[in-house]
């Protein structure tokens, strides 16, 4: 698995391969974005274009969380819910709810951001952010540092990140750069000054910062800038790069903190196009391999027919049609011992009462098929026979009575020359009788 992370700090593209193997990060820089033009790519909002809000939920889930987010959003952030695209992350469960990082953007910067990479003629299909690529830059290169800001310094703009205790608590853009510096010093440093006191009282546990973009050429100004008792980290030799790298690792990492703006309506063409090509293989494979059981179902059921057919001599065409044959033969011999059950069958009798001219209006609430007699070893000519227990209700009486009457005169399945019992009370009637 590999990613590449780009970022534009104002005219200069800074890009990083990273990939994926063996449980390894393995990281690539490069200068020149054309380089890696026809992969996959991965980008970021800026700082100044994100908001970051803490939430608490009581709850626990997060399907009920994305159930209700929309509506806690609304208290949150100042601009008006339709026009903001939310990512929530989750950073603890506990019992009772839920500690979330709520990330948020207008619609209009994420727009802004695809416009200006396609007129580069780029199309990432992630667009992370900068905060994360920070974040993640910060996790992997200072991984024995729980709590650290990380100042990032580009030419025009910065941005400052505080991680406490492992988790991304604040995100901030500062109006100065690199070309500021050169400008004016003094005020830089009191501007650098002034953000990171505020960021030490928000989060008085971290006292460590690490600088990281151009940074690191303005380490001694730094150093006099940072208010006491904090104290600057070695950078690594990927500092400048620490957008790109930090943009690729959040989306080979794939957990709870990985950010993907591109959904929805927001997906890119080229993602949206592979997830159609992968739907229709999918249905082709479905297609196919249903295809494929019943040509092998059906040559089974063939086979085992030829089989059947080879084991008793018969070389006739139907072999359903002589199976009905021997059926009907067979029932009509005289044998010492009766295989064949002479009695109606359940279905036959139920076919019959649904279908019965004096039973329309008639509810059915009892229905009970009792096989009183059959051919046993020692009472072979005993033969078959069924009683019927019937029991419905109906608001004519007269119908009832000439439902009656249809048993007594013997119909088509009821045999007349057996008991037949009747009983009514009120519109409940009950009758038991055999059947031939």
């Amino acid at each position: 698995m590999h990613a590449i992370g780009i970022y534009l700090d104002d005219d200069e593209w800074k890009t990083a391969q990273v990939t994926y193997d063996k449980k390894k990060f393995q990281i690539q820089l490069d200068k020149d974005v054309k380089s890696f033009y026809n992969s996959v790519l991965v980008s970021g909002l800026d700082a100044w274009e994100v908001f970051l809000r803490p939430l608490h939920l009581e709850l626990t889930s997060m399907r009920q969380i994305n159930a209700v987010l929309p509506f806690q959003a609304e208290s949150l952030f100042s601009h008006p819910l339709e026009e903001l695209v939310l990512f929530p992350i989750l950073k603890k469960r506990e019992k009772r709810g839920s500690q979330l990082s709520i990330f948020a953007t207008k619609k209009d910067f994420l727009l802004q951001h695809l416009e200006r990479l396609k007129s580069h003629e780029l199309d990432p299909a992630v667009v992370s952010c900068t905060s994360a690529a920070l974040f993640r830059y910060a996790r992997h290169y200072f991984p024995e540092e729980p709590s650290l800001f990380v100042y990032h310094l580009g030419k025009k703009r910065s941005q400052c990140i505080a991680i406490e205790e492992g988790d991304l608590c604040y995100a901030h853009a500062h109006s100065i750069g690199s070309s500021h510096l050169l400008e004016a010093a003094v005020q830089s440093q009191k501007e650098i000054d002034r953000l990171l006191s505020f960021l030490s009282k928000k989060c008085p546990s971290v006292s460590k910062v690490v600088l990281t973009g151009e940074g690191e050429h303005w380490r001694t100004l730094f150093s006099k800038a940072l208010p006491s008792p904090l104290t600057l980290l070695d950078s690594s030799e990927a500092a400048p790069y620490a957008i790109p790298i930090g943009l690729a690792l959040d989306h080979l990492s794939q957990d709870r903190f990985s950010m993907q703006w591109r959904s929805g309506a927001f997906t890119s063409p080229s993602v949206a196009k592979k997830r159609v090509k992968f739907s229709l293989g999918y249905l082709a494979s479905c297609v196919a391999l249903t295809l494929l059981v019943w040509i092998a179902g059906f040559s089974l059921v063939k086979h085992k027919e030829e089989k059947l057919k080879a084991s008793i001599g018969f070389e006739g065409k139907n072999l359903y049609q002589k199976v009905e044959e021997w059926e009907s033969s067979l029932s009509k011999k005289k044998i010492s011992f009766p295989f064949a059950v002479t009695a109606p069958k359940v279905s036959e009798v139920l076919t019959w009462l649904s279908t019965h001219p004096k039973l329309t209006q008639f509810e059915i609430k009892n229905f009970r098929y009792n096989l009183v007699k059959c051919a046993k070893i020692e009472a072979k000519n005993e033969g078959y026979e069924a009683k019927i227990d019937l029991e419905f209700t109906t608001n004519s009486p007269r119908l009832a009575r000439e439902f009656h009457d249809a048993l007594l005169s013997g119909d088509r399945l009821v045999n007349a020359k057996k008991e037949i019992k009747w009983q009514a009370q009120q519109n409940s009637y009950f009758t038991s009788f055999f059947v031939k």
